[in-house]
């Protein structure tokens, strides 16, 4: 990305001021929009001591409609840096940050803003045990910031929002979210579900009320351990940090409860917890019918095998099925996704090798009693979003924070069925689909979070969400909460990401390929 020029060496005087006024009136604008405005630069008359704990018991619509609100809001005031992200906490510009990614006092600084332009920055103090430090930018005092949540109130089985700037994601653009839930909390740690990885480090936690209430930290290998530092620790240490002191790394933080601890924390708190991914049962049993476990009759002397398969979507009436190519052996065979009935041979009809999808033909008369997925699209889930005229705005083509489940080709863990339902993990888009290009698997893998999948890169535009699915989940559906068929799951591409292929564009491939095909939409 171009850097302005500004700052070199034998420019005039007159381009510095026009280029400083220019930046300052977007930095001025961001600021005025900012719902996150306080007017102090002291971070402990910012705490809020009148928030009250939040429910969990909120339906998936209501933190959805929460989030969406949030994010052009609280974004602003997120920024990356080298090595990691920040959050602005003041009007002059004070950032908080990882004590990793700040490194030493004095350092001059480059910060990329939420809308595209670097800035000019200096590192301040940190405090090496407790993650934490300071940086300042400098040469302006009208930043957008976010104000500080009171840690005292926050509770396991609390929904929180999380920004920042994992490797791999552009930096020019406004920050990644993800969704979780608080699994543990103490005075110096706070530990959440929601996927995090290398670049998020400093990276900000809001609560449902746009207030910040810790800054990502660190990672476990478990992939529901993420851990981040409570504001007030930022509280308790200002005077130090601003001061430019530095403590080494002296202790290790208190509150970890253990592997096993945190996993059973995880199970009853977490955003996967019984009592979330249930509200989605009714929308999960309308589309399990259209999915197919997919396997090969290539196995020894013949026999089907499935132990290396991966999902396929029904699409249409006709038996028209959409997998990752990559994933599939021939010849084709496929049985329910949950394992029960019999086996059917399939038909390999075309493969984009672009987006790795595969359409396959199965005939409904040899034993395909399910039903197609709906390919309406996004302009039917837009009118039905907007028809509602209590909820509150929203961007007609925002699909970042939108809320979405993905069925995983394996039997659901709940104790109290033995049925072969299908599995389910939430999860939550992380930005507008985009493209992603130039990764390196190899750097992203030392974050845990795998298995990944064979080919996880290289799709062209996808739908990126935090959804944990397994590479044997590929070719099942991303669903949103309401309902509608937001994609096709691609690829397990890292520790906080998987792509899936937007639907408009799996209903592309498969009428270039079928003009006639009976989609159900």
């Amino acid at each position: 990305m171009k850097s302005f020029c500004w700052m070199k060496l034998g420019r005039s005087v007159c381009f510095f001021l026009v280029v400083l006024g220019f930046c300052s009136m977007v930095a001025v604008t961001f600021a005025q929009d900012a719902s996150t405005q306080n007017e102090t630069t002291q971070p402990d008359s910012a705490v809020v001591t009148n928030t009250p704990p939040e429910a969990s018991s909120e339906s998936l619509q209501d933190v959805q409609r929460q989030v969406k609100r949030l994010l052009p809001k609280v974004r602003p005031a997120v920024v990356a840096m080298e090595g990691g992200s920040g959050v602005i906490v003041s009007k002059d510009g004070w950032v908080v940050t990882a004590s990793h990614v700040a490194g030493r006092p004095g350092r001059k600084i480059w910060v990329q803003l939420a809308n595209g332009l670097r800035w000019p920055a200096v590192t301040y103090g940190s405090d090496q045990g407790a993650d934490t430090a300071l940086v300042k930018l400098t040469g302006h005092d009208q930043w957008p910031f976010a104000a500080l949540g009171d840690c005292s109130k926050i509770q396991a089985g609390q929904w929180c929002l999380g920004l920042g700037y994992p490797f791999s994601f552009d930096r020019s653009k406004p920050a990644a979210a993800r969704l979780g839930r608080v699994t543990m909390v103490s005075a110096e740690r706070l530990v959440s579900d929601m996927p995090i990885m290398g670049g998020d480090s400093g990276g900000a936690v809001f609560n449902l009320q746009g207030q910040l209430i810790a800054v990502h930290s660190t990672i476990k290998q478990d992939i529901q351990q993420n851990h981040h530092v409570p504001v007030q620790v930022f509280v308790d240490q200002w005077s130090s940090l601003v001061a430019q002191k530095v403590v080494a790394k002296e202790r290790e933080l208190s509150g970890d409860g253990g592997e096993v601890d945190a996993e059973q924390a995880a199970s009853r708190f977490g955003r996967n917890a019984n009592e979330v991914v249930s509200v989605v049962d009714a929308v999960r049993e309308k589309i399990e019918p259209a999915l197919v476990r997919l396997g090969t009759a290539g196995g020894q002397n013949g026999q089907l095998d499935f132990s290396i398969s991966s999902l396929g979507t029904i699409v249409s009436k006709d038996g028209l099925v959409v997998a990752k190519y990559s994933e599939l052996k021939q010849p084709i065979v496929a049985k329910r996704a949950g394992g029960v009935g019999e086996s059917i041979a399939g038909k390999l009809l075309a493969i984009d090798p672009s987006k790795d999808l595969a359409l396959i033909k199965f005939e409904p008369a040899a034993g395909l009693p399910f039903v197609p997925i709906s390919m309406a699209g996004r302009e039917q889930q837009d009118a039905v979003e907007q028809s509602n005229k209590m909820a509150p705005a929203v961007k007609k083509d925002a699909l970042s924070g939108t809320i979405v489940f993905s069925l995983l080709g394996r039997p659901e863990k709940r104790s109290e069925h033995k049925s072969t339902r299908l599995g389910t993990t939430i999860g939550v888009v992380m930005v507008e689909p985009q493209a992603f290009f130039g990764l390196d698997s190899i750097e992203f893998d030392r974050w845990g979070g795998g298995p990944f999948s064979g080919r996880r890169f290289g799709f062209g535009r996808v739908i990126a969400h935090d959804s944990v699915i397994g590479p044997q989940d590929c070719g099942g559906p991303l669903v949103g909460v309401d309902g509608q068929v937001l994609g096709i799951n691609i690829s397990r591409a890292m520790r906080s990401t998987s792509y899936a292929i937007p639907i408009e564009d799996v209903k592309a491939f498969v009428l270039l390929i079928r003009p006639n095909a009976k989609l159900n939409d």
